[in-house]
């Protein structure tokens, strides 16, 4: 029974991971890799857990749902999901891809919650370069349209984030309080504040660490 045990204790999801099934030349096999579900405000979602070693699925499993209940659908899959399936996908060198980016930086952060914090405004710039931004859709988890909007924010190439592009983004960013200095005032903070979270995913003492190759020149 799971039940004896809260979700907070690392015992329960001893008990909650499995191998998924496949099936080849007529068998029925098991993966090597340990996998969980869970379901969270009416969603729910199967994570490969990317690890043979039963008690690491675990603690990794425990990680994800404390990922979910504490900042919720968009920063978990973002996070654990996402960029994983898109480096699984794609290509292994250059160029990458932002959602491959943000997994190293996530894979190498002593404080996953900071660099989340700052994941975020990233992709909200990225999103509106490209016009990837959805509205209500990408808040829309329930009906798949957080991860939608991930993936296409993640799918961007690092590369094309260029120092123009994002000059050109704050230019607009700004335009959006027109006349008014007050708003000019407000938008210009707003503005400055996701550039500088941003910018801190690419200052060099993150970079020393990343298995990535970085265009040149950096976004920011």
């Amino acid at each position: 029974m799971l039940g004896h045990f809260s979700k907070y204790d690392i015992r329960y999801w001893q008990r909650a991971v499995f191998r998924q099934t496949y099936t080849r030349n007529g068998k029925t096999l098991l993966t090597k890799g340990w996998a969980m579900k869970i379901a969270h405000e009416g969603r729910r979602e199967t994570f490969p857990l990317d690890t043979p070693n039963k008690a690491a699925a675990a603690a990794r499993a425990r990680d994800i749902y404390l990922s979910l209940a504490g900042a919720g659908w968009e920063v978990t899959l973002a996070r654990y999901k996402r960029a994983k399936a898109l480096t699984r996908e794609g290509e292994t060198s250059g160029p990458h891809t932002v959602g491959q980016f943000l997994d190293e930086a996530f894979r190498t952060a002593s404080n996953q919650q900071t660099v989340e914090s700052y994941a975020k405004k990233f992709r909200q710039i990225v999103a509106e370069i490209f016009d990837l931004s959805e509205g209500k859709e990408k808040h829309d988890s329930w009906r798949g349209g957080t991860e939608k909007w991930l993936t296409k924010v993640h799918a961007v190439k690092l590369e094309e984030v260029t120092p123009a592009r994002v000059e050109e983004w704050k230019r607009s960013f700004l335009a959006k309080a027109g006349s008014d200095p007050m708003a000019l005032r407000r938008t210009r903070i707003s503005a400055n504040s996701m550039l500088r979270q941003a910018r801190n995913l690419f200052s060099p003492k993150r970079l020393r660490h990343l298995q990535v190759s970085l265009p040149r020149p950096l976004p920011f």
